[in-house]
């Protein structure tokens, strides 16, 4: 297991399983505390896929998988009744072609529910997605991480920047976000940081 996130309404919390390709799924007991498995049969990825980490659209209508082992992202549908996932589609990290080794990372979604950014490990790069009115990804651009390993993003409440934690490369990468495009552009020189693994930003009013 390899991440853990709650549903928006906190109804149901869904597990990332590397090791199993699957989304385990629980139904979240607030009062005891404790995690059942729910009625919704948990959700298999497919074969070696490696599902790695997990963010909700903040409709709370869909669900988006990084795959680390076949580099993918998938794309649910979530039915907040039920707790019920409906894949809706399947879409790689890395540009065509490439035959190199590399592993997906992280994932993260603009401010705005506008972009998706998803991290190569291995090609170095972030990949970026439109994300459509039906919650659909569509490929925008994918541009180097100016790094090696970027492992975690973040990106700040306003959406105008983004910092990448680049494992391999002892540094923290600071990145202009443009509003319309959703490109990325260098903001700053590495940050040095001793192998970074994860990057959260507390932002206090």
């Amino acid at each position: 297991a390899h991440c853990i996130i709650l549903s928006p309404d906190e109804r149901f919390a869904f597990v990332a399983d590397l090791g199993i390709d699957r989304i385990n799924s629980y139904r979240r007991e607030s009062e005891s505390a404790t995690l059942t498995p729910s009625v919704q049969r948990d959700i298999y990825t497919h074969a070696g896929a490696g599902p790695r980490h997990l963010v909700f659209h903040s409709s709370g209508k869909h669900l988006y998988c990084i795959n680390e082992l076949d580099n993918s992202i998938g794309v649910y549908d979530y039915d907040s009744i039920s707790g019920a996932m409906i894949e809706r589609q399947t879409i790689s990290t890395l540009p065509e072609g490439h035959s190199g080794e590399s592993h997906a990372g992280d994932l993260k979604i603009s401010p705005d529910a506008r972009f998706l950014y998803a991290t190569n490990r291995g090609h170095d790069s972030i990949a970026i997605y439109r994300i459509g009115t039906d919650g659909l990804l569509t490929s925008e651009k994918i541009t180097p991480s100016l790094g090696k390993s970027p492992i975690s993003l973040a990106i700040t409440s306003c959406g105008n920047f983004m910092i990448c934690a680049n494992s391999a490369d002892d540094s923290l990468t600071v990145f202009h976000i443009d509003s319309e495009t959703g490109a990325l552009f260098n903001a700053s020189e590495p940050i040095k940081v001793i192998c970074p693994s994860c990057v959260l930003i507390c932002e206090r009013g």
